[in-house]
This record gives C-alpha cells, sequence and structure tokens, in this order.
C-alpha cells in the first residue's frame, strides 16, 4: 500500500464545503465547520493533487478521557491507497497535543474493512456501543438516527 506522494491531511475550512459534500451531508458538513469555530471539534481533510478526497472528525469534548474520531470517510475510489491511514495518523498527533493519550472511535459491526484497518494500526476493541445523530432532510426537517451495531475501539497514544 503507498500513499501518493501529493497527499496532504489539513484542517476544513469553508472553502470546502462542495468537496465535503460528496463525503458527507452538506448540513452535517455546516454543523462540523461550526464546531470547529466554537473549538469543540477538530475537522481534517485529505487533499490529493488539490481535490478534497477524504474527512475525519475529532471530538475533543465527548469524552473526558479521550479525542473521539468519527466521520472518518474516504472518496469510494482511493479506498485502500492509505489515505485513512494518513488520516487517523494525523489525527492522533492532533489528539495527542490537545493533552489526551487516548483515541477511541466507533465501527459498525458489518464494516469489517474500517475494522481490519483500525485493528492494523493498534486499536482495540473495548466494548459494543451506539451512535446516534442528527439529520436535516431536504425538506429542512431535522431527523434523529440512531445506530446501535458499533464497536467502540480504544488505542493508548502513550509510549510503550
Amino acid at each position: 500500500m503507498t500513499m501518493p506522494a501529493t497527499l496532504v491531511v489539513r484542517e476544513a475550512h469553508s472553502s470546502d464545503m462542495n468537496a465535503l459534500e460528496r463525503l458527507w451531508s452538506a448540513w452535517y458538513c455546516r454543523e462540523a465547520l461550526n464546531r470547529v469555530a466554537a473549538g469543540s471539534l477538530i475537522y481534517l481533510v485529505a487533499e490529493l493533487d488539490g481535490r478534497v478526497v477524504g474527512q475525519l472528525c475529532i471530538d475533543t469534548a465527548a469524552l473526558p478521557e479521550a479525542g473521539y474520531v468519527y466521520a472518518v470517510s474516504v472518496d469510494h475510489n482511493l479506498r485502500s491507497q492509505g489515505i485513512g491511514t494518513r488520516m487517523l495518523r494525523e489525527a492522533e498527533v492532533r489528539i495527542l497535543e490537545r493533552g489526551f493519550a487516548t483515541v477511541a472511535l466507533k465501527v459498525e459491526h458489518t464494516n469489517d474493512r474500517a475494522r481490519t484497518l483500525y485493528e492494523r494500526l493498534g486499536y482495540q476493541l473495548a466494548g459494543d456501543g451506539f451512535d446516534e445523530w442528527d439529520q436535516r432532510t431536504p425538506e429542512g426537517e431535522i431527523v434523529r438516527h440512531v445506530r446501535v451495531a458499533t464497536h467502540l475501539m480504544r488505542r493508548s497514544l502513550a509510549p510503550a
């Protein structure tokens, strides 16, 4: 697995909105950028040859003992090329900089590909959990989603 030499992982900006909407819902992208402005979220993007091809969010307020990674997404046509790995490693650096020694994330029970990646990077199962989030419909209504089938995974960032 070789990583493209032109891959850059950086913080997201409002000018990335059109590109981010291909990876996630427009409403959620706007909400994430608002949380960045409020200081409780780090929103990273992976850019390949000037094009946004991946995203990852780090919630620094969700858990008192860990940086919580979510919304990891890579353009479907570019998966298995090291982009997700590079984003996660950059997230770990940002989490350490914020004073956390642990990273936590959730992965769906059915997402074997992502779970394999996380395990390869040193994440370990820490229990089962659920996710819940709001999403705005095209009509403007906010709908609450709950996903029960997730594994909680953690990785210590402390030196061995």
